[in-house]
């Protein structure tokens, strides 16, 4: 190490140098300016920072289980994640980054402050990486330095703002081509191997693009450099990338066994969309105006270049030879208009440009290679140059689709002219000949350098971009996560039940960084039992499916759940949802109340109905029938009572904002208003179910219905609800169309208001209100049966204690999983899928004690499956040393 730090000094003390003074012009200005930390406050606050949180914890949950309480216990599942979750299948991504374990020598509380650093740490190791791929490649120092400068400081790197983790790819990527480089001329793999195996490791999703990326080298390279080109050659050349990429991926696939086997279950990744080859032409203009600034996709990818690159690409395409980099750029290019190529590197899902990583690359490249071209231009290439750019300029100046934001639109004019200055001083460098070279060469390099400034100020200034806005407050990170929950530290038995948030700044998986149980989650890899759960009551807090956020004013689910705390702000005025009227505790911004009535995560039904026989119920129906009967695949024994509610009827009432036709309601203008107004509801609980909910449009893709309330003309301040979702066009759509909405214990209620956000045309099949009275619920709520259970949750087990007089079904609020195992009285039975999502056993009657068992068998074989992968690599590898 010492030996590369001494033979690359010069490059790595001007990298440094240009490095630490182009971060804080370009980034710490920004977040000074604003006061800002470098963690979004939702992606990066709610996934990112919490798993970082969360990983440091659960080492430090380890050690602490071998060396101080001596027992050789690793937590596989916890409780505290969603409604309880295999934790290596949810959290693979934060765990297989090593940058997240020295997050184990920290507190908590200073998280924040070692996040934002391994930040920095990691954009810095982003221009080392690629500077390694130009030395191999033997390009000069000063080319390197500028082409790594102008990686790192690109707006394609610049996600790690939102999404940190991100990072690592662009370390990853240089030198996964660089180990193409060695194995095409050298035959040596073993980089390719290790990097593509950090690669996979890291996220396998990204090790899919590359696959693609790596085929696509391999074919160019071998049309166009490749000097050999036999079939003997290409046979060669084909078994060694086999191998080295096939075992590398291998290795690195075995470990998300268990996520892949979870993952071939969700229909998240299987909705089927309408695609043409290329974007619509609003995309493709929206592209081209920001393609040398700055331009958030929406699907966690940045595009934008440095405006100076664009005479390094003029450049390479008036200069004869470099085909495989034309035809890369062309390519590459094309990809970027193209819907169907976009959906590719997405899996064939829906379009997303987060292989952007790869497109960067290579315009930081092309400059690379480039460098010393610059200050040999003809006058014929100058001019070709100086109208391409004219025209482009001319086409930026008049384009007027900025749906980014309105302040480039009025402020054109001055990039126009940043642009222009730009370019004139380039060609002023390069065109004096009595400019030395070497001076000429670092007034280039400045120049490049400080053109990034523009892409910063477009991808950080607040009149430009909500990117930093949206940034969490500097040493505010943990606050927001737990402020709220602080009135729960005090509470003994908070680890066997669940608690709520209702009415505060909520933020998902926060729970789950202090071992509190409740109903946040935010994680790509979800469980879609769950999500088949929510569908089946239409919960509105989980429009997406793989994040949800608590259970509203449903108090049957709260109950049916374990929900034993509910937090609200100190200065809430809606009444909590029946039963959580017991203040118990009270703090400045908010207080903490108890269910009046007993609860627990298992309950007692002697009633089963079958799946197929409970979604013949509507949204409505089903929610009443949780509370008397466990759902399965098992023959129904559950007879349908007399209702126990009663259905409103309603009147429609227009105004001119809105229409009514076979279902649709046609919205005039933004805003448009719907009124129901029905006969007066005094001290009844209000529920309102909207089936087939869907906006008939060619570019919305989500949208937020809002519900207001009115008595007597009058507005009711306390009823402001939404329901958020996603059409079809949207890369977060789940499929998600019938809604069950709680409004609370209304003292006085005559209309419902339903305002749509766009002029549109919104489908709604119907939309039902029922009322329940204090009676009928506590005739519900009845059913529920948690006496004389005993529920306790330890690592990796849960253990109940029951007596009951009568057979019937233990059920349990635990996710179902292949991987539990029941025991009562220590004899194993079967585990019933219950309510869609959660676990149930037959229990007789008498008193028992029931086990249950979590085991991750997968994850063992995955982990000695990649290690058995590595070591057949190593061995196969020295074998074939031996032999050559």
């Amino acid at each position: 190490m010492l030996k590369i730090i001494k033979k690359h000094k010069k490059f790595l003390f001007i990298y440094t140098l240009i490095f630490l003074i182009l971060f804080l012009l370009n980034i710490q200005f920004w977040f000074i300016k604003y006061n800002k930390s470098f963690i979004w406050k939702y992606d990066g606050l709610e996934q990112q920072f919490t798993g970082f949180i969360y990983v440091g914890k659960w080492i430090r949950t380890v050690f602490s289980n071998i060396f101080i309480h001596h027992q050789f216990t690793i937590p596989l599942w916890d409780l505290s994640i969603g409604y309880g979750s295999d934790v290596m299948s949810t959290l693979c991504d934060y765990f297989y980054d090593p940058f997240n374990y020295l997050s184990a020598f920290i507190s908590p509380l200073y998280a924040e402050y070692l996040f934002d650093f391994l930040i920095v740490l990691r954009l810095y190791l982003t221009g080392l990486s690629f500077y390694a791929f130009c030395f191999y490649k033997k390009h000069s120092y000063k080319a390197s330095l500028l082409g790594s400068v102008l990686y790192v400081f690109a707006p394609a790197v610049m996600i790690v703002f939102k999404q940190p983790n991100f990072i690592n790819l662009f370390i990853y990527f240089p030198l996964i081509m660089l180990g193409c480089e060695k194995l095409w001329y050298e035959k040596k793999g073993t980089l390719l191997f290790i990097s593509f195996l950090l690669t996979t490791i890291y996220n396998f999703y990204f090790s899919y693009m590359i696959s693609i990326m790596i085929v696509v080298y391999a074919v160019i390279n071998f049309i166009f450099i490749e000097k050999e080109k036999t079939g003997k050659r290409f046979i060669e050349l084909f078994r060694q990338f086999s191998y080295h990429c096939g075992l590398s991926v291998s290795a690195g696939l075995v470990l998300y066994l268990p996520v892949i086997m979870n993952l071939m279950n969700t229909s998240r990744l299987s909705y089927q969309r309408k695609l043409f080859f290329f974007f619509r032409f609003d995309k493709i203009q929206t592209y081209f105006t920001y393609y040398f600034l700055s331009y958030d996709t929406g699907t966690d990818a940045i595009l934008g270049f440095s405006i100076l690159t664009l005479v390094s690409i003029m450049v390479l395409m008036l200069r004869k030879g470099y085909k495989d980099l034309k035809l890369y750029y062309i390519l590459l290019t094309v990809s970027l208009f193209s819907a169907q190529i976009s959906s590719l590197f997405n899996g064939f899902n829906y379009p997303a440009y987060r292989w952007n990583f790869a497109y960067q690359f290579l315009i930081s490249y092309i400059m690379v290679v480039t460098f010393n071209k610059l200050f040999e231009l003809s006058k014929k290439e100058i001019l070709i140059i100086i109208s391409f750019f004219t025209g482009y300029l001319i086409l930026f100046s008049q384009t007027k689709n900025y749906q980014f934001n309105v302040f480039l639109y009025h402020y054109r004019v001055v990039f126009s002219i940043l642009f222009i200055l730009c370019i004139s001083l380039f060609f002023i460098v390069t065109l004096i000949k009595k400019i030395p070279k070497t001076l000429k060469e670092n007034l280039i390099i400045m120049l490049f350098s400080l053109s990034t400034v523009i892409n910063s100020t477009v991808c950080f200034s607040a009149r430009m971009s909500s990117l930093v806005t949206k940034e969490v407050n500097r040493g505010k990170a943990f606050s927001l996560l737990t402020e709220s929950k602080k009135i729960l530290h005090e509470i003994k038995d908070k680890k066997d039940y669940r608690y709520d948030e209702i009415g505060t700044n909520r933020y998902r998986n926060a729970g789950m960084i202090e071992s509190l149980n409740s109903y946040d989650f935010y994680y790509s890899y979800y469980n879609e039992n769950i999500d088949h759960f929510h569908k089946s009551i239409g919960l509105t807090n989980s429009s997406f499916s793989f994040t949800y956020a608590g259970l509203g004013y449903l108090s049957y689910l709260h109950l049916l759940n374990g929900t034993k705390y509910i937090i609200t702000p100190s200065d809430y005025k809606k009444m909590n949802p029946y039963p959580y009227n017991r203040l118990i505790r009270k703090e400045k911004n908010y207080h903490l109340y108890q269910s009046s009535i007993d609860t627990s995560i298992a309950h007692f039904f002697t009633h089963n109905i079958n799946e197929q026989d409970y979604d013949l119920f509507n949204e409505f129906e089903r929610y009443q029938i949780l509370t008397r009967a466990i759902v399965s695949k098992e023959k129904s024994d559950y007879q349908k009572t007399q209702k126990n509610y009663e259905q409103m009827n309603y009147q429609t009432l227009f105004n001119n904002s809105s229409s009514y036709k076979d279902s649709i309601y046609k919205a005039n203008w933004d805003n448009a208003s719907v009124d129901f107004k029905f006969k007066e509801i005094r001290n009844r609980t209000l529920y309102l179910q909207i089936k087939d909910l869907d906006v008939i449009s060619e570019w919305i893709q989500s949208y937020r219905i809002k519900i207001e309330g009115y008595y007597r003309g009058k507005k009711i301040d306390n009823i402001n609800e939404y329901i958020d979702s996603q059409t079809i066009r949207s890369n977060l759509y789940g499929h998600k169309h019938n809604w069950l909405m709680s409004l609370g214990m209304m003292t006085g209620i005559d209309t419902i208001r339903i305002i749509f956000p766009y002029r549109a045309q919104y489908k709604i099949s119907s939309l039902n209100l029922y009322t329940k009275s204090k009676e009928q619920t506590n005739k519900d709520i009845s059913h529920l049966d948690c006496t004389n259970i005993d529920f306790h949750y330890d690592t990796n087990r849960l253990s109940i204690h029951t007596n009951k007089d009568q057979d019937g079904y233990l059920y349990v609020a635990v996710p179902y999983d292949k991987n539990w195992q029941a025991f009562i009285d220590g004899k194993k039975t079967d585990i019933l899928k219950a309510n869609k999502a959660f676990m149930a056993v037959k229990l007789p009657k008498g008193r028992h004690t029931i086990l249950f068992k979590y085991h991750q068998k997968e994850l063992f074989i995955a982990f000695f499956g990649s290690i058995g992968i590595v070591c057949l690599y190593v061995i196969l590898n020295r074998m074939t040393g031996k032999r050559n």
